[in-house]
């Protein structure tokens, strides 16, 4: 039974970090150079709390899987997707309010807003090198 939620586990974490790869590498950059700049806005939140809720889903199935037999790679999936609820619930918000009140022409809103994007690049940055690591550590197993 191990040997099935190990395997499971392996699938739920490469589809985590599939994901993150593929939404960064491809679709970010698609979006911002085929679409205009209102569009774009419109679409990346609308696909935003989607691709948080497939950080959070896939890093707490994986977590779920290895929940006692592997207690160090479970601890950083969970690290994940709190993080993941943190971006989605906490951080997204504000970056689009304070997105709103620049798009509004308030010159204040700009630096508060690019602060708490970098914090957001920061974080989904770390969630994806933890994703990977947890690969590699499962995959050594």
């Amino acid at each position: 039974m191990m040997d099935i939620f190990f395997t499971f586990s392996l699938l739920f974490v490469a589809i985590l970090v599939g994901s993150m790869i593929f939404f960064s590498g491809v679709m970010a950059p698609l979006i911002f150079t085929k679409l205009d700049e209102v569009t774009a806005g419109k679409f990346i939140r609308t696909v935003f709390p989607w691709y948080y809720l497939v950080i959070i889903f896939f890093a707490a199935l994986g977590a779920g899987c290895l929940f006692v037999s592997h207690e160090i790679e479970c601890g950083i999936l969970l690290i994940i997707a709190i993080g993941g609820i943190f971006a989605r619930q906490v951080l997204m918000p504000k970056i689009n309010h304070y997105r709103d009140l620049m798009i509004q022409g308030e010159e204040a809103a700009e630096r508060t807003f690019k602060r708490l994007h970098s914090f957001s690049v920061w974080i989904n940055s770390a969630q994806l090198l933890a994703g990977i690591a947890t690969l590699t550590l499962l995959s050594w197993q």
